[in-house]
């Protein structure tokens, strides 16, 4: 058995929310260029969960994905978890991707929030929130 092909239950909550979140661009007039990009074969870089273009610009996207109810005190917004750190790390891979697939496109660095319901069982998407432009390289580089 190949231990990565096994799915734990918050890797399938975030494959729910990297599902609802594509579907969400694609409806607001987004074209998905890439899911899941590292860089491709042979190179160590950190993944970005959607890259979708409008117009002329290119969104970096970074999905957070949680389930009602079950909100962390320290962590009031799905977005939060998105750290300075994490932050840099995106850009690193934005950086790489942009000369090759999006040279003459704006940058652009996003979150979406997906909010799940768990009923039965079964996860539900009950709420999606876009925040455009929700990190720039000067919010990357504070430290916490």
């Amino acid at each position: 058995m190949n231990i990565l092909k096994v799915k734990t239950e918050k890797r399938k909550l975030g494959t729910l929310g990297e599902r609802a979140a594509a579907r969400y661009l694609f409806f607001h007039g987004y074209f998905i260029k890439a899911r899941n990009y590292t860089g491709g074969k042979g190179f160590d870089l950190p993944e970005i969960d959607i890259i979708a273009a409008k117009g002329d610009t290119v969104a970096y996207i970074e999905v957070k994905t949680r389930t009602l109810g079950t909100e962390h005190p320290n962590e009031p917004r799905p977005a939060s978890a998105v750290t300075p750190e994490k932050q840099r790390k995106i850009m690193q891979t934005a950086a790489w991707y942009k000369p090759w697939h999006a040279r003459n496109k704006k940058m652009r660095f996003d979150v979406i929030e997906v909010y799940v319901e768990n009923k039965n069982g079964k996860a539900k998407v009950k709420e999606i929130k876009h925040l455009i432009g929700a990190f720039t390289k000067d919010t990357a580089r504070r430290k916490r």
